[in-house]
C-alpha cells in the first residue's frame, strides 16, 4: 500500500503522466455510493491507476470528505472533469443494461476517457469483475490517461475472489496472519474486503466522533458486553415525516419489526452469560419507531432518539430545501457514524433488501448476519 501510495501522489502532483480512475458520485444513497467507491478503489489499486473522487454537485450529493479524513492519500480528484464528460455521465446515469457498461464519448474526448457505468450493475457485469484480469485493462489501450465510473453497486468479495488477483490482496499486506488453507492463505479474507477498502480511503473525521463516539461507539466498545445490532429499513417514504404516512402508525412499524426483536431476543438468549450486559443498538430510518423501541425496550435498547434521518441524495427527501452543501454533510457523517456504530456490534441483524445493514456488517470484517424481511 505504500508504494500505491507514493504512485498515487507521483500522478497527482503532475510527476508522472496522467493515469486515473476517476469515480463520479452516482444520485444515490451513501451505502450504495460507498459500496461502489470501494469496489472502484480496489479496480484503482489492481489496474495501477490513482484512484479520485469527483462530485459535480455536492450540495445534492455530499461529498465523503465531509465525513472522512484521508488517512492514506486525498483521493480528490485534482480538477474539474470537462463538461462533455460530466454531461455524459448525467445522460446514462441509471441506465441498466449490458451494453451502458462501457461508454465511449465522442471526439476528442474518447481519445484521453473511458467510461464506464457500474449503476445499477447487473450479474454479468459483477461476474466481469470476477473473471477478469484487471491488470492491463483496457487491454487495448494501456496508457489511457483517464478512465471515468460512475457506481452503486459492489463487487468487493468478487474482485478478492478473482483468480486473477488473490496474489494482488496477499500483496496489500492485508491480514498477513491469516493462515486457513488454500485462499485464506493469501492473507486477505473475502468478508474483509470491504473493511479494508473502507479504512484505506476513510478514518471518520472530528465531525462524526463528536456525533457518534460518546453516546453510540464507547458504550458498544466496553468489555464484557454482549451487542446485538439490529437495522430496520422501511424505506424512503417513512424517513423524513418521521411517523406517520398515509394509513402508517409506530404501532404498526412496531409490529413489522417484531421478527427482528424476536431474532435478537434468540441470540441474546443462547449467547449471554449469567450478570453479562446486553446492548441492542438499533438503527432504522424512521424515528417514531426508535423512540417507540426505546420505550418498550428501556435500557438495553441503544438508540437515537432525537435524529430525523435525511437522504444523501437529496432530491429522494421530497424537500428542496434540504438540498444544501451544509445539510447534506451533516446526513452524510449521520450516515458514516451509525454504519460505524452497527458495525461494533458483535452480531448483526438486517433488513434483506436494504445495504445499509448490510453495509454495516461487512465493516465489522465478519461478513455474517441474520436477513429478515419486512412482511
Amino acid at each position: 500500500m505504500r508504494e500505491y501510495a507514493q504512485m498515487h501522489a507521483a500522478i497527482v502532483n503532475g510527476l508522472a503522466k496522467p493515469r486515473y480512475l476517476v469515480s463520479v458520485a452516482p444520485q444515490t444513497g451513501a451505502a450504495d455510493r460507498l459500496t461502489g467507491t470501494v469496489t472502484q478503489f480496489y479496480f484503482a489499486l489492481l489496474s495501477k491507476r490513482a484512484f479520485t473522487a469527483y462530485n459535480p454537485d455536492p450540495g445534492t450529493i455530499p461529498r465523503f470528505a465531509a465525513a472522512c479524513d484521508y488517512p492514506l492519500f486525498n483521493w480528490t480528484h485534482p480538477e474539474a472533469l470537462p463538461d462533455a464528460v460530466v454531461d455524459a455521465f448525467h445522460t446514462w446515469n441509471h441506465v441498466a443494461n449490458d451494453s451502458a457498461m462501457h461508454q465511449t464519448l465522442p471526439a476528442p474526448y474518447d481519445e484521453d476517457y473511458l467510461m464506464l457505468n457500474w449503476n445499477n450493475g447487473t450479474v454479468k457485469l459483477l461476474e466481469w469483475l470476477h473473471t477478469t484480469n484487471l491488470t492491463t485493462f483496457p487491454d487495448d489501450r494501456p496508457s489511457l490517461p483517464y478512465v471515468v465510473s460512475s457506481s452503486n453497486r459492489g463487487a468487493t468479495w468478487k474482485m478478492a475472489t478473482n483468480p486473477y488477483h488473490r496474489g494482488d490482496f496477499w500483496a496489500l499486506g492485508l491480514r498477513p496472519e491469516a493462515f486457513m488453507g488454500d485462499f485464506w492463505a493469501l492473507g486477505l479474507r473475502p468478508e474483509e474486503a470491504f473493511m479494508c477498502g473502507f479504512f484505506a480511503l476513510c478514518r471518520p473525521n472530528a465531525a462524526v466522533q463528536a456525533l457518534y463516539y460518546a453516546p453510540f461507539w464507547r458504550p458498544l466498545l466496553q468489555p464484557n458486553v454482549l451487542s446485538i445490532g439490529i437495522q430496520v429499513r422501511f424505506g424512503d417514504k417513512l424517513m423524513n415525516n418521521d411517523g406517520v404516512y398515509g394509513t402508517v402508525s409506530t404501532s404498526m412499524l412496531m409490529n413489522l419489526a417484531a421478527p427482528f426483536f424476536d431474532c435478537a431476543t434468540q441470540i441474546e438468549t443462547v449467547l449471554t452469560v449469567p450478570g453479562q450486559k446486553v446492548i441492542w443498538y438499533l438503527l432504522s430510518d424512521n424515528g417514531s419507531f426508535r423512540r417507540a423501541a426505546k420505550d418498550r425496550y428501556g435500557e438495553k435498547m441503544l438508540t437515537d432518539t432525537t435524529l430525523q434521518a435525511m437522504h444523501t441524495d437529496c432530491k429522494r427527501n421530497g424537500n428542496p430545501t434540504l438540498c444544501s452543501e451544509s445539510t447534506m454533510n451533516v446526513a452524510l457523517q449521520h450516515s458514516i457514524g451509525s454504519m460505524l456504530a452497527f458495525s461494533l456490534a458483535d452480531y448483526h441483524v438486517i433488513s434483506r433488501k436494504s445495504g445499509f445493514g448490510r453495509l454495516g456488517a461487512w465493516l465489522s470484517g465478519r461478513g455474517q448476519a441474520a436477513r429478515l424481511s419486512l412482511t
